[in-house]
């Protein structure tokens, strides 16, 4: 685990937006898998440990791992873990789905 993250923190609006943004992830991807934002907060630059992540819901929960208010978003396809999880997954599949986005694309 890396401390490079500390010169970037996804939560920061415009944080994609910054003209080192590739080049800062690029590093990140060298540095390492895993990156401490802070006590509770990493960053996981590569698409391989991300995606393991994501399927490794029992370590890697959902449902306590987000920084959405609560009183907002109480259960949503991002702030839960499966079971639940699928079935929103399996709703919103109906409608977004390849075909449907290619049509709203024009």
């Amino acid at each position: 685990m890396s401390d490079t993250a500390t010169v970037f923190d996804p939560r920061v609006p415009g944080a994609f937006l910054a003209p080192d943004y590739f080049a800062t992830m690029a590093e990140l991807r060298r540095a390492g898998p895993l990156h401490r934002i802070d006590d509770d907060v990493y960053l996981v630059p590569r698409y391989a440990d991300v995606r393991a992540a994501a399927r490794d819901w029992q370590r890697f929960s959902s449902a306590e791992g987000h920084d959405l208010p609560k009183q907002v978003y109480r259960e949503t396809a991002i702030t839960t873990d499966p079971p639940l999880h699928d079935e929103y997954r399996r709703l919103m599949q109906e409608v977004l789905n390849q075909t449907t986005i290619n049509e709203l694309q024009p």
